[in-house]
């Protein structure tokens, strides 16, 4: 029992380490929730729902992909769940976002576009997408894909 725990508990800071490694430590003091999984087991799925209902709370959030590509489509994924207290959609290139009615957003940007000047309240940051440095948010999730 003992040993398990230990075991768990250096997971646990092993796990810390490579969040700090791969965020930076500009996000020393923001909480990041990591998930992990293997391919199409539905971790963007559920990390788009739960941004999904931080925008629908009032918050900004961006939801970071790799490509743009991959930005789209998760967009329109996004869109198909027709999420309540949509208010608006803004499909124009570079500029994907939903708005709801309570003044929360939800923006799509690909890491390869850089343009990360507004201020968020929550980020998302898929598998292949590095983290933008000098962003300040108050929570964070990381997606990973365990092969």
């Amino acid at each position: 029992m003992i040993t398990t725990a230990m075991s768990w508990l250096q997971r646990r800071r092993d796990s810390a380490a490579r969040v700090r490694d791969t965020c930076g430590s500009q996000f020393a003091d923001t909480p990041v929730v990591r998930v992990e999984g293997e391919r199409q087991t539905g971790k963007t799925e559920m990390v788009l729902g739960r941004a999904i209902r931080h925008a629908q709370e009032g918050e900004q959030v961006v939801y970071c992909s790799g490509t743009m590509r991959t930005n789209e489509n998760t967009f329109l994924r996004a869109v198909d769940l027709n999420p309540l207290s949509l208010e608006f959609v803004c499909r124009a290139n570079g500029n994907l976002h939903l708005r709801f009615e309570g003044g929360g957003a939800l923006h799509f940007k690909a890491a390869t576009a850089g343009n990360f000047t507004d201020r968020w309240d929550v980020a998302v940051f898929d598998d292949a997408a590095p983290v933008p440095a000098g962003r300040r948010v108050k929570l964070i999730y990381r997606i990973v894909c365990i092969k």
